[in-house]
C-alpha cells in the first residue's frame, strides 16, 4: 500500500486460517500528511504468521494500526512488525491483543525504529494478551532502536488471566459466570476496535 501525500486510507483485513498453514505480508509507505487505519484480525491457523512492515516517509503522518489474535485449539499464531520512522513530526500508535485458550500459542515481535534526523515523531507500541487456559501461552517481544534526539516513544508488553475478583464482583451482581467472562473479554478487545470501523465484534463472540 503507497500513501501518497495527504491521502487517507483504512484497511480491514479478517484472517481465519482454520487448519491451514498461511504467511502474509503486509506492506505501507507513508508520504507527508498520509493517514493511515489498520485492523488485521487473525481466528486461528495451524501455523499463522503475519509480517507487518511500515515505512513512514514523509512528515506529519498519523496512523493507528491494531492486530487481534484469536488462537484455539493446538493454533499457532505468530506477529511480526516493523514501524519505522524515516521523517519526523509523524505519529504512531500500534496495538496488538491477543486471546489465546486451548493448546494455542501466540508469538508477538515488534519494533519500532527512529531513524536519525526523525526529531518530532511520536510512536507508540503495545502488546497485551489474556490467557483463557492452563496450556495456552504467549512470547511478547517489544523493541525500541532510536538513533535521533527530541522524540516520544513507548513500547509495553502485559500477559495474564482473567480476573478473578472482577468475575465475582459481577456474579454478586447477578450475573452469571458466562456472561461475566464473555463481558471482561469484550471490555479487553473494546479498547482496539473502537478506534476502527468494524463489524468483526459479532464475529469474536463466535470464538
Amino acid at each position: 500500500v503507497f500513501c501518497e501525500s495527504s491521502s487517507e486510507i483504512e484497511i480491514i483485513h479478517r484472517n481465519n486460517a482454520a487448519n491451514q498453514e498461511i504467511i502474509d505480508s503486509f506492506f505501507l509507505h507513508q508520504e507527508t500528511d498520509s493517514k493511515i487505519k489498520f485492523l488485521s484480525a487473525a481466528f486461528g491457523g495451524r501455523l499463522y504468521r503475519s509480517n507487518f512492515e511500515l515505512l513512514i516517509n514523509g512528515e506529519s503522518c498519523d496512523n493507528n494500526i491494531g492486530v487481534l489474535m484469536l488462537g484455539s485449539e493446538d493454533n499457532h499464531i505468530d506477529c511480526h512488525a516493523n514501524i519505522n520512522h524515516l521523517s519526523g513530526n509523524s505519529k504512531n500508535n500500534f496495538l496488538c491483543r491477543s486471546l489465546m485458550k486451548d493448546n494455542s500459542k501466540g508469538i508477538f515481535n515488534g519494533k519500532i525504529l527512529v531513524a536519525k534526523g526523525a526529531e518530532g515523531t511520536d510512536s507508540e507500541l503495545n502488546n497485551n494478551n489474556l490467557i483463557l487456559s492452563d496450556n495456552a501461552g504467549v512470547q511478547s517481544n517489544p523493541q525500541l532502536e532510536i538513533y535521533s534526539e527530541d522524540v516520544k516513544c513507548a513500547h509495553g508488553s502485559t500477559t495474564g488471566n482473567l480476573d478473578e475478583e472482577a468475575i465475582f464482583y459481577l456474579k454478586s451482581r447477578g450475573i452469571n459466570e458466562k456472561d461475566s467472562r464473555k463481558i471482561l473479554v469484550e471490555g479487553f478487545i473494546g479498547k482496539l476496535l473502537s478506534k476502527f470501523n468494524s463489524c468483526l465484534v459479532k464475529l469474536i463472540f463466535l470464538f
